[in-house]
């Protein structure tokens, strides 16, 4: 779609506008209170073109503002419209700054995953190389392991939920016991249509708080 507009903005300007001028959006907010799993998680995903985050090699020039910890169920809106749009314009102008505007030196993403290391039941995640501090909230449910011998799908499989142990500057380290002997084969985090309270989702960056983004990787 981003790339559709693109070329049609630049050729009813008759290309005085770039065919890739900047392009900002706002990831989906939650929608409903509970478990869900499927659908707003894989639109998500889709919204980065299964990347995780913006830009990046398919979707350059490109920006967005991460609502997933900012429910509003009563919003008279309708709950995918929520009503704190001072969060989500404040994330988005940041993003743009940086995007848009090219001011240097602005951390305006949230922490997201970089490497990890499986070890015994113990699955240590790195968010930015190490470069961005975080900060935890107390989340339980917000981190999955997937048990399997065979690649998961992102929404469907034996997902379990592995608890954080402890915390690093920039690293979390999940308990990954439920899946037994069994191969730990995929993580993902915060896919739940709504993942978490208000601003209570488990990884923030510490100085700036800005959420992490869902994610999914399989070690497959």
């Amino acid at each position: 779609m981003i790339n559709d507009w693109r070329q049609t903005f630049s050729s009813a300007s008759l290309h005085t506008t770039s065919a890739e001028f900047q392009f900002g959006f706002v990831q989906l907010a939650p929608f409903r209170a509970g478990e869900e799993s499927k659908g707003f998680p894989s639109l998500r995903w889709a919204q980065t073109a299964g990347y995780g985050k913006v830009p990046n090699a398919k979707m350059p020039n490109t920006f967005m503002s991460v609502a997933l910890d900012l429910p509003d169920f009563s919003s008279p809106f309708g709950s995918i419209h929520p009503r704190f749009k001072h969060d989500v314009a404040s994330r988005l102008a940041l993003s743009a700054l940086a995007v848009a505007y090219h001011k240097s030196g602005l951390e305006y993403q949230g922490p997201y995953l970089s490497d990890y290391q499986l070890t015994g039941h113990s699955l240590n995640i790195e968010y930015d190389q190490g470069r961005t501090p975080i900060r935890v909230n107390a989340n339980t449910t917000n981190f999955e392991v997937c048990c399997s011998e065979a690649l998961c799908d992102k929404n469907n499989g034996n997902w379990k939920p592995a608890p954080m142990t402890s915390q690093d500057v920039s690293s979390v380290t999940l308990n990954t016991i439920k899946c037994g002997h069994v191969t730990v084969a995929a993580v993902r985090y915060a896919w739940r249509e709504s993942p978490c309270p208000f601003k209570q989702c488990a990884v923030y960056g510490r100085d700036t708080d800005l959420p992490g983004p869902p994610f999914y990787h399989s070690f497959l």
